[in-house]
Formats: C-alpha cells, sequence, structure tokens
C-alpha cells in the first residue's frame, strides 16, 4: 500500500498524469472482476472512475480548462494510490482471486515503473532515495524538447500498451513467473526509451516535431518529488 502511495506521489509532476494512469489501472480492474464476478471491487472501481473522470476535465494539460484548471497535490495522489492498492487486494487475495498479485503490477505499471528507477537511481548514486531531483520520466521527456500534451499522451500510451499487455497475459493464463519476467523486461524498455527520448524526437517528421513540441501556454513546469 506504502508503495502504491508512493508510486502516485512520484507522477504528479504533469497536470493530468497521475489521474490518468490512475483510470487506466481503474478500467482494467473493472474488466477483471467482471470476469470473476468480484463486484464490490467492479463497484468501488467504477465510482472512482466517476470521481477521476470529473476531475481530469479540470486537470488535463489542454488548453479548454487553462482558465478553471486545478491541482490535485499530495493529497490526492495518495488517495488515488490508497484505493488502487485496496482494490488491487481485494482482487488478489481471498478465497475469490480475480488475478495474480504480478496482474495489479502490470495494471499500475507507470506508477511501479517510476518508483522502483527513482529509488534504485538515487541509491546507486548515493543519494537518499527521499531526495528530489528532475529525473522523472515527464522530466525526461520535457527535457527532451516534447510539449506538455505530447508527453503526457507519450506516457498515457505506454500505460494503456502495458496494461493491455497484463489482461492479455491474465485471461490466456500466463505462468506468474513468465509474466514477472515480462513485466521487468518491459520496464527496461519503458527506461530505455525515456532516456532515448531525444534521438526519437529527432527522428518524426518536421510538421510531426513541431505539433510534439508545441507547449500551452501558462502550465506550469513539473514539481520535482
Amino acid at each position: 500500500v506504502a508503495g502504491a502511495v508512493n508510486a502516485f506521489n512520484m507522477l504528479d509532476g504533469m497536470d493530468g498524469l497521475a489521474g490518468a494512469m490512475a483510470l487506466v489501472a481503474l478500467v482494467s480492474f473493472i474488466a477483471v472482476g467482471l470476469s470473476a464476478g468480484q463486484l464490490n471491487a467492479v463497484a468501488m472501481a467504477i465510482l472512482l472512475s466517476g470521481v477521476i473522470i470529473g476531475f481530469l476535465i479540470f486537470n488535463l494539460p489542454a488548453r479548454f480548462n487553462r482558465q478553471v484548471r486545478c491541482f490535485m497535490g499530495d493529497g490526492g495522489s495518495t488517495l488515488l494510490g490508497f484505493v488502487l492498492a485496496s482494490i488491487g487486494i481485494s482482487l488478489s487475495q481471498g478465497r475469490d482471486v480475480a488475478l495474480s498479485p504480478v496482474g495489479v503490477l502490470w495494471f499500475a505499471a507507470m506508477p511501479v515503473y517510476e518508483l522502483l528507477w527513482t529509488m534504485l537511481r538515487r541509491l546507486l548514486r548515493g543519494r537518499s532515495p527521499f531526495s528530489a531531483d528532475r529525473e522523472h520520466m515527464h522530466h525526461l521527456l520535457l527535457d527532451a524538447g516534447f510539449g506538455v500534451r505530447a508527453a503526457f499522451i507519450v506516457l498515457l500510451c505506454f500505460g494503456v500498451f502495458w496494461s493491455s499487455v497484463g489482461l492479455a497475459l491474465r485471461f490466456f493464463g500466463a505462468p506468474d513467473w513468465v509474466s514477472f519476467a515480462g513485466f521487468i523486461a518491459c520496464g527496461g524498455i519503458t527506461l530505455k526509451f525515456m532516456y532515448s527520448a531525444p534521438s526519437y524526437l529527432q527522428r518524426l517528421p518536421l510538421r510531426l516535431q513541431r505539433v510534439a513540441a508545441s507547449r500551452i501556454s501558462d502550465v506550469p513546469l513539473a514539481t520535482e518529488k
């Protein structure tokens, strides 16, 4: 639970990111819960999804909400992490297990990758794992030249894709060791992309480069966490 809370806290450095990643996980939980008849978990996931959708109207990195945007803050991201961890535990523990704990990791892959790599990176550099820096995934994309909206879309696409992989592995009955090995490998692929983001951006056609680099006026820089 504490890990999930910290993971979503680290995502809350860009408008819309923590809420969108939570929504991705919740949709996956709903799909699994419905297939396994876990209606209590499904009801909780649907309720939280509705709350997040309403919040994202005012939190997405878009032009239409620049005058009415709101900030999630640590209180909101902490609540998201706690509730998602609770739903994941209810689906993966007890008598009527709907998915394995490894499956829960896939549904929240991007927050988990962010948390694990951030702590490992700081420890390898001889720093406290709780010290702030500007090397989170959204920082890497922004520093590579992506605009806020493009960076948000890239991270969201990764989250949706890895969650879909987790769903496929679950429904096809892949062994846990295969799923976990794939999860670790996909984490390496994700980090490789983030650190190579400048070269990927340069490979795009010039028109797409300009679109990807376009910025929304009056958007605060990502905070350090």
